[in-house]
């Protein structure tokens, strides 16, 4: 968290729209108006799934449960949501990316006032609700971006990779001569060894 979101509202009737996200996610199939669109969100819900399971490896990011639910149905309710009130891998926020995610697809047939004001209503929800962060939605709202263009962003990484792999000029340091691709693989056995350092 933040410092100055700490003491922020915690509104545990929220727990209603923050629920809804799942009707909003699921509903998407619904809204698409070609197999291109539902492919597309299709490949962006795997990608984006596979990326945000990476970041929980590597970046165990911990946010605690804001708030005690009250003891009625709607506390009841968000007990539910909450499950064992496990705190870590909470960053990225899996419902931001869905709400995201979905919205753009919702836009295809609903005007753009209302997907919004839908997607933010859930948005503050999660928030409300004590259930996540701003850091965790602010990332999931980066992690939805960067699925929905993971076509744009591959291509982009495919042109990078083959500009390194063929470049094949070297280096001279007076009358030595040095070949780029020599400090890849020194970098590529500093960050395995970094990594494999980490896990220790």
């Amino acid at each position: 968290y933040f410092a100055f979101e700490r003491g922020w509202p915690f509104w545990p009737a929220f727990v209603l729209a923050y629920s809804f996200t799942y009707v909003f996610a699921l509903a998407v199939p619904f809204f698409c108006r070609t197999q291109a669109q539902l492919r597309q969100f299709v490949l962006a819900g795997w990608v984006g799934t596979a990326a945000g399971v990476l970041i929980y490896a590597v970046l165990p990011a911990i946010a605690p449960l804001r708030g005690t639910p009250p003891d009625n149905w709607v506390g009841q309710w968000l007990q539910l949501e909450r499950g064992d009130n496990i705190v870590t891998a909470a960053l990225p926020s899996f419902h931001a990316f869905w709400i995201v995610l979905a919205a753009c697809f919702w836009r295809l047939r609903l005007p753009a006032v209302l997907v919004l004001g839908l997607a933010a209503l859930q948005g503050v929800a999660c928030h409300l609700t004590g259930m996540h962060s701003l850091a965790d939605l602010l990332a999931g709202v980066l992690l939805a971006v960067g699925a929905l263009n993971c076509a744009t962003i591959w291509r982009s990484g495919m042109r990078a990779a083959e500009w390194v792999a063929n470049d094949w000029r070297p280096m001279r340091l007076g009358r030595m001569r040095v070949f780029p691709h020599a400090g890849y693989v020194v970098l590529a056995a500093l960050v395995g060894c970094l990594v494999a350092a980490c896990w220790v």
